[in-house]
């Protein structure tokens, strides 16, 4: 069975119910721009003035195609990239039908997974993975990225990286730009952000960093009415999930049924926050709050607050008029059970638009694709890839015999069994019949591999060719864009890469792009 996914980028009508509407309904309606919620358009223009990147200021009543990630090293996984690319290039789409709309990029710096934000992972100019892990000297278990800071680790990260991977006469300025913003940044987040407006300061990209004073209280609105109606939207999640489970999906939220949608920060780290005997209580302080006294922490230091998964969309939309947002595959699984959400707070649903999906080849492994008759998809599924590129390589008078002889066989073969089939009543003969036919051809696959295998020094050569191939395209046994930073191109290709990945990637198509450097 097809993930929820894979049944909605096909467009299948069962799963039309769980959303507002379907992207490709997106251009069926005319679009009008709305509102900003107050300050929130000054932040985003003072934050790029800070940054440098201030090229296109945002006036505060466009349309928003907004997309997200939490803060990565170096920017993290090439998936933040393609998803950036894919809100720009969307908000394009209006611009030229005559709406004004901008891409929005919502740094999620509130998030507090610091094991999945520390990691990052190159490809090095000796075809090797190089995988970089940062490690702060204080504990910053549970501090939201934004409180993450950054120490001297980083600047020898930059380095390190700069001399592994393929370089060239942009790699110093890359790596002084890197330096310089590290020194500037407060933080994880920050230093993400950073990089992220300056990546996208020639196709103008608005960051956002939601945990700005002037977002907590904009945000306000949903919060209160979270607390003022405890644990409705947790168990209107957990009644969608049922829904979703019914349709034969698995939900991708779950919640404990006094789980409240919003975390609290105590000391800096951020708190989950459960409701129980009609009190909000944080089980890692011990602390309890009723309603009216949260609701007065709440307005008085709104800082303290920030939504969860679940209740980040409810909020981005109570900021910003949003007609799109850019997902990829986990979060259109959990964009599927927030429609309810959206009705109890009284926001529309922005339409949910899958992001592009690419894998970047250079042009030697290009050209290895092509000499074995491979592509990237063959290279990501790893079947039997070996075999695959023998057979395309060998010279073997006697491989070339089985290759000739093998569809007289396999038809010659089928056309035995199913004669013995029709013209004998005994079940048992039919079924030794099968057997026979399975038996000789699994026979001549293995006396085939025997042949292949039997040149030592070419299979060796393959092999290495092979694993090189695997460690750009699916390294660590998965889609490169789940593993790889863009770094390892931009030290060779430089910054208009950027902008070559803009104008290139298509926004309409659902399959596995390829792009060769």
């Amino acid at each position: 069975m097809n993930t929820l996914y894979e049944d909605y980028i096909n467009n299948l009508s069962t799963v039309g119910s769980l959303f507002s509407r379907m992207p490709t309904a997106l251009f069926d309606e005319v679009w009008e721009g709305g509102d900003w919620a107050e300050g929130v358009a000054d932040a985003i223009n003072q934050t790029h003035e800070r940054f440098n990147t201030a090229k296109e200021y945002v006036a505060g009543n466009e349309l928003v195609v907004a997309t997200g990630q939490q803060p990565g090293l170096f920017t993290g996984p090439l998936y933040t990239i393609y998803k950036a690319i894919t809100a720009i290039n969307l908000a394009n789409r209006f611009k030229a039908a005559g709406v004004s709309c901008v891409p929005l990029f919502w740094v999620a710096g509130d998030d507090h997974d610091f094991e999945e934000s520390r990691v990052a992972h190159f490809f090095t100019k000796r075809h090797e993975l190089l995988s970089l892990s940062y490690a702060p000297q204080e504990d910053v278990s549970d501090r939201p990225m934004y409180r993450v800071p950054l120490d001297d680790q980083i600047h020898g990260f930059i380095d390190t990286v700069a001399a592994q991977c393929r370089s060239a006469e942009h790699t110093p300025e890359i790596q002084e730009f890197l330096h310089e913003s590290v020194k500037k940044s407060t933080s994880l987040a920050d230093w993400f952000a950073r990089i992220m407006a300056h990546l996208f300061r020639e196709v103008p990209l608005h960051v956002f960093l939601p945990w700005e004073r002037a977002a907590r209280i904009a945000a306000l609105p949903v919060l209160v009415r979270e607390i003022r109606c405890p644990l409705e939207s947790t168990q209107l999640l957990m009644k969608q999930g049922r829904v979703l489970e019914s349709m034969g999906y698995a939900p991708a939220i779950q919640r404990a049924e006094n789980a409240c949608n919003f975390f609290m920060e105590r000391e800096g780290r951020r708190r989950n926050v459960c409701y129980e005997q009609n009190q909000f209580r944080i089980p890692e302080t011990q602390e309890a709050y009723t309603a009216e006294a949260l609701l007065d922490l709440l307005h008085d230091s709104p800082e303290l607050f920030s939504p969860n998964v679940a209740l980040r969309p409810i909020v981005q939309q109570q900021l910003f008029p949003v007609v799109a947002y850019v997902a990829g595959p986990g979060e259109v699984a959990y964009w599927a059970q927030l429609k309810p959400l959206f009705n109890f707070f009284d926001q529309p649903m922005p339409v949910v638009y899958p992001r592009a999906r690419c894998v970047i080849n250079t042009v030697k492994t290009g050209q290895l694709l092509r000499q074995y008759d491979l592509d990237s998809l063959a290279v990501m599924k790893n079947e039997d890839l070996l075999a695959r590129t023998l057979r395309v390589a060998a010279s073997n008078p006697a491989v070339e015999v089985i290759a000739r002889c093998r569809p007289s066989l396999v038809e010659l073969l089928e056309e035995m069994r199913q004669g013995i089939s029709s013209s004998s009543r005994l079940p048992e003969v039919a079924s030794a019949a099968g057997k026979f036919e399975r038996e000789v051809l699994t026979g001549l696959e293995k006396l085939e591999r025997r042949l292949l295998h039997a040149d030592k020094e070419k299979r060796h050569t393959l092999e290495a060719r092979i694993e090189r191939l695997r460690t750009l395209i699916a390294p660590m046994n998965k889609p490169q864009e789940r593993v790889l930073s863009v770094f390892s191109f931009l030290f060779e290709h430089g910054w208009p890469l950027i902008e070559r990945m803009t104008g290139e990637l298509e926004l309409d198509t659902r399959e596995l792009q390829e792009m060769e450097l």
